[in-house]
Parts: structure tokens; sequence; C-alpha cells
């Protein structure tokens, strides 16, 4: 996907993961529940990498979802920030989140991430 007339060079995305079960959702400009992406718990999986494959291999639809609402969120800043002189100045937060903040978001954080970065988006992980 062509970015270029999407985005602004000062564009920064920051992506989150969150487990709903540890209290207040952080502030964040766009959430993507991550509870519908396949558990790599029940796959025998327990490491992050075993989680991103798990979830790359049997989550392709959801996946691809995912990154479609993202792009069309990242694509309606201008409107949802209209009064700013710059609505890319600002980073925009992205918080993926699941029961626990252990196994579902933090794998399709760096998932999406990965898309991101090589369509061309800054991206910071925390």
């Amino acid at each position: 996907m062509d970015v270029s007339n999407l985005i602004s060079p000062q564009l920064r995305l920051i992506l989150l993961s969150h487990g709903i079960k540890h209290g207040s959702m952080p502030k964040a400009d766009f959430y993507v529940d991550c509870r519908c992406v396949a558990d790599p718990l029940r796959g025998g999986e327990t490491s992050l990498g075993g989680g991103i494959k798990f979830i790359e291999k049997f989550s392709h639809q959801t996946l691809a979802t995912i990154q479609f609402m993202i792009s069309d969120a990242i694509e309606l800043i201008p409107a949802r920030r209209h009064e700013k002189t710059d609505p890319f100045a600002d980073p925009f937060i992205i918080c993926f989140f699941c029961a626990h903040g252990m196994h579902r978001s933090p794998a399709v954080k760096h998932i999406m991430s990965r898309k991101l970065l090589a369509d061309g988006y800054k991206v910071e992980i925390k």
C-alpha cells in the first residue's frame, strides 16, 4: 500500500499492549481488541516469538482486518485533529489489548509493527 499521500513525514505511531484485567486502559487514539485473535496458549506456545508464529499461522484474516482498521484510523487523523495546525505533530497512539496482555496483544502489536514499518510508517513500540 502506498502511504505517501496519507501521512506526513512527521507522523509517528506508538504501539502499546495492555491486559484489561490489570486495570484501566492507557490513553490512546485507537484501540484494537485482540481477544478475537487465536490464543497461542491453546497451541502450546508460551514465548512471544512462538506466539507471533502461531498467530500469523492461524489468524491471517483477522490480522488483515486489524491492519485495514489501523490504516483507516490513520487516514482519518486530519479529520479527528482538525483543530490543530498540524494534525500529524503529535504521535498517534495505538493500544492493543486482550484479557491479560501477555500473549495475544503483544504478539499482534509486534506483527502490526512489522507491517506498518514495511508500509513506510515511523513506529515506536512501548
